[in-house]
């Protein structure tokens, strides 16, 4: 994954503070409210690398697992495989490296 210069993004353009809007100059003026518009409506395209991310992603968990789990923490019997935790770190790392080293 190739993370390009954030600054040139829209997301991180600079924000005018500027001026907050005056309150009413006399406590006998109200501002005009509008009631929202109905016919509002937002358009969403899910990019292609989306879509496959979602078609790969588990419909489901195991959940007695997790009540499993969540029962052995709260007793104190949970035991951590360090040793398995190791190994995993290792073959992501070297994945990764792996990885950075085949541009495309």
């Amino acid at each position: 994954m190739k993370i390009g210069n954030i600054a040139q993004t829209s997301a991180t353009a600079p924000v005018s503070l500027g001026t907050p809007p005056r309150a009413a100059e006399t406590p006998h003026e109200a501002p005009e409210v509008s009631a929202p518009e109905d016919t509002a409506s937002t358009k969403v395209e899910v990019s292609e690398t989306a879509s496959t991310l979602l078609e790969r992603a588990p419909d489901d968990f195991d959940s007695e697992k997790v009540d499993r789990i969540r029962q052995a923490i709260s007793n104190g019997t949970y035991k951590v495989n360090a040793e398995a935790i190791a190994d995993q770190l290792l073959t992501n790392a070297q994945d990764l490296l792996g990885h950075l080293g085949q541009k495309p």
